[in-house]
């Protein structure tokens, strides 16, 4: 089972519970806190410093989780936000460094840096145009290797995968898709939905039920289903997950 932590007394109240210390086996750290995106890039250095607290202590509250042995984390840095400026790749770069050795005494396991997705604007068929670092495949592996931190992984987000496909025109996106898989040893944590890559409803982060029609093709859950990683299915309604482990029973993927 993977939790989201969403602040420090969300992660007291998960290690109340024995069931959840027991059962809980991987947690995904906070990435916005009352409304307001995190962003450890941010040139604002009060709101950067705020930031990575955030997650820290969210981290420490945390340490009763025992069954605990990934923490996924999304990149938390903004590039730009509803089209304003908001930080840099060297202020991220920074932040993480200092992020991994504030968190390394808090972590049963390693922390895993989750691919972005893309975000487009509305007129694009998706929300608003906001850019986050490591919504690519080459820059997701780029941040995480110049953060060169032996605690940080990769998690690699299937659907957000599709979005970042959806910048290419539609005979290249397969390409990106298995661009995403390039260094698979690298990938040691999942999170596992169908999305959209042929049409605009990709652009849209569906998080769909695995095995749909117009999803990813089988193809691309194979090679997922090779990696030595830990697994969530992430999708947010209860009967999809089902159908997805229906689907990944039937085609011998689990």
């Amino acid at each position: 089972m993977e939790l989201t932590l969403r602040s420090p007394a969300a992660a007291e109240r998960v290690a109340a519970s024995q069931f959840l210390c027991e059962k809980t086996r991987a947690v995904h750290l906070p990435y916005t806190f009352r409304g307001t995106r995190l962003n450890i890039a941010d040139t604002d250095a009060d709101f950067r410093h705020r930031s990575i607290e955030l997650i820290v202590e969210t981290l420490k509250a945390a340490e009763p989780l025992k069954a605990v042995s990934r923490y996924v984390i999304h990149p938390l840095s903004l590039e730009t936000w509803d089209g304003r400026p908001r930080g840099t790749y060297a202020l991220a770069i920074d932040s993480f460094r200092e992020l991994m050795k504030r968190a390394a005494g808090c972590l049963r396991g390693p922390m895993v840096l989750e691919n972005n997705r893309v975000y487009f604007p509305a007129s694009e068929g998706g929300e608003r145009s906001n850019r986050i670092f490591a919504d690519n495949p080459a820059e997701w592996r780029r941040l995480a290797s110049d953060v060169g931190h032996h605690q940080l992984g990769l998690c690699l987000d299937t659907s957000h995968a599709v979005t970042s496909a959806q910048m290419l025109p539609k005979n290249k996106r397969r390409e990106c898709l298995r661009e995403f898989l390039a260094e698979g040893e690298k990938i040691i944590h999942v999170h596992w939905s169908g999305n959209y890559p042929d049409t605009r409803r990709g652009r849209q982060d569906s998080h769909e039920a695995l095995g749909r029609k117009g999803t990813q093709p089988l193809w691309f859950h194979r090679a997922i289903a090779r990696l030595d990683a830990t697994k969530t299915v992430e999708i947010p309604r209860p009967e999809k997950v089902e159908e997805s482990l229906a689907w990944l029973r039937r085609h011998k993927l689990i």
